[in-house]
């Protein structure tokens, strides 16, 4: 991006707990956290504070960092409120179409979300809720995620049990196989813990679609195969296993699943979401 890059991302000018200021100035050579989030979501509630420990923190220790507040509040009212629990800036909650375009952009799908940039405006990552709940001292600040190859590892498991260098993958495209064994719903057993969003409550017309084939096969399936697997069982009255809906409904609205309410799955915003209940209980 170019110099001007949070101008053109955030406007103009920022408000601060003593008026506006500017945008340029204020976070000119910094790393900036845009922070979507609002009142009326639990989670966001229970992440505010800590997120707010940690930047004090930083700043205390001299850390380029700044925070922008992307209110998805109802009203001036609550956000008002909000704001004044909050010791960062803020977009200017009258300025609704500005704070739109950055949760499409960010693509984001719940709330709290923290996107990490860097001082030219590009992502760095946008778990940044994850990074600083992993690491609230912030000692790996500004939380770059690993490349893909450092994330990979350097040995894996072979059948029966042999290793498998690294090594043995060069010159080979390689397919990640997201799966769990069993009956067991994936959980948010991380830093990041629960969001208020869209996409962490299935929709109950797609839950009575889609046989959980883990009750009958044992394991879950991948991606493709759910889809797959809508139009043989579309008849069925079985429930899905919610871990199954996460890993398929971004699929199950590409390939096979009919249009209108039931094959949408990641349109619209999280300001349309009413605060859902986690999703990773047993069905």
């Amino acid at each position: 991006m170019a110099a001007n890059a949070f101008t053109t991302l955030l406007g103009d000018t920022l408000q601060g707990k003593d008026g506006d200021v500017s945008t340029a100035t204020a976070l000119k050579g910094k790393t900036v956290g845009i922070y979507f989030s609002a009142h009326w979501c639990p989670p966001c509630r229970g992440f505010t504070p800590k997120l707010a420990e940690t930047y004090t923190k930083m700043k205390a220790a001299g850390k380029p960092f700044e925070i922008v507040f992307a209110s998805s509040d109802r009203d001036q009212g609550a956000f008002d409120g909000y704001f004044a629990e909050m010791p960062w800036l803020t977009l200017p909650y009258s300025d609704r179409d500005r704070k739109e375009a950055l949760s499409k952009k960010f693509k984001v799908q719940g709330i709290p979300t923290l996107v990490i940039l860097d001082e030219n405006g590009e992502t760095i990552t946008v778990d940044g809720r994850e990074a600083v709940g992993n690491d609230p001292a912030g000692e790996k600040f500004p939380w770059a995620p690993p490349t893909f190859a450092e994330a990979l590892g350097e040995e894996f498991l072979g059948q029966g049990g042999a290793t498998v260098q690294k090594s043995a993958l060069e010159g080979k495209y390689l397919a990640l196989y997201f799966s769990v064994d069993g009956d067991q719903p994936e959980t948010q057993g991380n830093a990041g813990g629960r969001a208020c969003g869209r996409l962490q409550r299935p929709r109950k017309r797609v839950s009575r679609g889609v046989r959980c084939p883990s009750r009958t096969t044992g394991s879950c399936t991948a991606r493709l195969a759910l889809a797959l697997t809508w139009r043989r069982t579309s008849a069925s009255s079985s429930p899905v296993c919610p871990a199954h809906l996460h890993l398929g409904r971004e699929t199950l609205g590409e390939y096979g699943a009919p249009g209108g309410e039931e094959g949408e799955s990641r349109s619209g915003s999280e300001d349309r979401a009413r605060a859902p209940p986690r999703t990773t209980r047993r069905p």
